[in-house]
């Protein structure tokens, strides 16, 4: 049986505790869950030391970093609660990459009649699993949007 597979956003706060050294190795113990937990990583980007708008577990700084992954729904509910137990992540959130936002990654801000949406997915898609690497720009613009989300997830 074929499993749909959608694309996911994980976007993390790692604990300022863990030394410069050993972020890319706790990256890397992030990375093995998520294939742990049948995830494709599409695209990825290293976490980078950030200041917290507010305290989070006491500290004022975290390493902030995300990543795009394909999985299938029934993993996402495991995946949150093995993410949950790691005592280094401050705070995180997974959601599903909406349409749009797969346009944006893409590079194309384009409208798309309903009944090329879904053919239009699958190129979107394909462009992601051939590496579509990220820009100074597109990053800025990423971490900005990732960054409101987060603000707007954690005001609730």
């Amino acid at each position: 049986m074929t499993e749909n597979k959608k694309l996911y956003e994980f976007a993390y706060f790692l604990s300022s505790s863990i030394s410069e050294d050993d972020v890319l190795k706790h990256v890397q113990k992030l990375r093995d869950i998520l294939e742990k937990h049948s995830g494709e990583i599409v695209r990825e980007e290293l976490p980078q030391i950030r200041n917290l708008a507010y305290p989070i577990k006491h500290q004022r700084q975290g390493y902030f970093g995300y990543t795009h992954f394909k999985t299938s729904n029934n993993q996402i509910k495991d995946l949150n609660i093995t993410l949950q137990l790691s005592k280094d992540i401050l705070r995180f959130f997974i959601i599903e990459v909406s349409k749009k936002q797969l346009e944006q990654l893409a590079g194309g801000n384009i409208n798309i009649p309903k009944k090329q949406q879904k053919e239009a997915e699958k190129a979107v898609e394909s462009v992601l699993k051939r590496g579509a690497k990220s820009q100074v720009e597109e990053q800025k613009v990423e971490f900005e949007e990732l960054e409101e989300k987060l603000e707007e997830i954690l005001n609730k």
